[in-house]
């Protein structure tokens, strides 16, 4: 599984998966910061990307007119960075051991609670 950490939260959450042995890019270093949600989704298309993020109705949305995407991650509240990467950890914890997120959304609470589900 690879993941794209969107611009709305830390970078360290690139760090995060990297350490429990995950590729992980940031937007910003990427290059793609202040792409429109839409151009985004194609590069995660492209290339295969589950999108971490907490703009998790737009980004619904958009997953939801595709028939294939490789997953969401969502972390649903704001909180600070050092609460992301500890939800980014427990999320990767579960994923981690499933085969994939095709078509899912992880959505993680902050008091730690996980829930999959399919999209669309």
């Amino acid at each position: 599984m690879k993941f794209l950490v969107d611009e709305c939260l830390s970078p360290a959450l690139v760090e995060t998966a990297n350490a429990r042995g995950f590729e992980a890019y940031h937007v910003v270093y990427r290059g793609w910061e202040g792409l429109k949600d839409g151009q985004l989704l194609k590069h995660l298309m492209d290339e295969e990307l589950i999108l971490v993020t907490n703009n998790r109705d737009d980004f619904e949305a958009l997953v939801s007119n595709v028939e294939l995407h490789p997953g969401l991650v969502v972390i649903l509240d704001n909180v600070r960075r050092e609460h992301q990467m500890t939800l980014f950890a427990a999320a990767l914890d579960t994923i981690g051991v499933m085969a994939s997120l095709i078509n899912k959304v992880a959505e993680v609470a902050s008091d730690g609670s996980l829930e999959i589900y399919d999209l669309p």
